[in-house]
């Protein structure tokens, strides 16, 4: 008896690891959670909530600075409370990633307009990061899961600059040449023209914060007599201008 049953349960344990083994990938594969997702539905996510976060702040915190509008509870900002404000930061990294994504499956292509989309909405996102906090984590951002940087270093405020009027740069002649429609814009409907517009506006903005750092700067490394640093932001400011 004792027999039967070692033998029954020795049948039941192979039969079982083999079932286990028959199909394992494709019967464990969950097809509602994609492992890639295409660019028109990420972009639509990363505009949405970076001008989710703008709108927030321009209502929560700049209509009360410039007393547009005053609250009547919860009036830490009419007193000039500020606490920790985060918003901007956690808002342009977190959607970064997607971007990120964005830019991986479409960098190799100089002629598909998401490409130029994802680059001007790279350069607002990291104009933001820049006009707020100046030195901050920029050419090695977004990259833990491609190359598993984890640490960024934080590049100079002038530096994020110079990058993003190179990218607006690149927008613009990648958009010139694009040859494919933009589905998920949420901004301007996929229209090409207005992406330019936006790419030229972010262009004299950035040149503009540039020009006054630039200044700033010269104005600080020559007091301090640092002349090699003047040098080095004197060529900064050739390329911004």
């Amino acid at each position: 008896m004792k027999l039967v049953q070692m033998m029954t349960a020795v049948a039941l344990v192979a039969a079982t690891l083999t079932g286990c083994d028959k199909d394992f990938r494709s019967i464990n594969t969950d097809t509602n959670v994609p492992t890639q997702v295409t660019p028109d539905l990420l972009l639509s996510g990363v505009i949405r909530n970076m001008m989710n976060q703008q709108v927030s702040d321009a209502w929560g915190i700049g209509n009360i600075v410039v007393q547009y509008h005053a609250k009547i509870q919860f009036v830490n900002e009419d007193r000039y409370l500020w606490n920790e404000q985060n918003g901007v930061w956690n808002s342009v990294y977190g959607n970064y990633r997607n971007l990120q994504n964005i830019l991986t499956q479409v960098s190799g292509d100089n002629k598909n307009a998401y490409h130029g989309v994802a680059l001007i909405l790279k350069s607002w996102m990291f104009s933001l990061i820049a006009d707020a906090y100046g030195d901050a984590p920029y050419s090695e951002a977004g990259k833990a899961k491609i190359e598993g940087l984890y640490q960024p270093k934080y590049d100079k405020q002038e530096d994020i600059y110079t990058g993003i009027l190179a990218d607006l740069k690149k927008a613009n002649e990648i958009l010139a040449a694009s040859t494919n429609t933009i589905s998920g814009d949420l901004l301007y409907g996929g229209g090409a023209c207005c992406q330019f517009k936006m790419a030229q506006t972010r262009q004299l903005t950035a040149v503009a914060f540039a020009d006054a750092v630039v200044e700033k700067e010269k104005r600080e490394c020559r007091y301090a007599g640092h002349s090699q640093r003047c040098q080095h932001v004197s060529c900064i400011y050739e390329q911004c201008r």
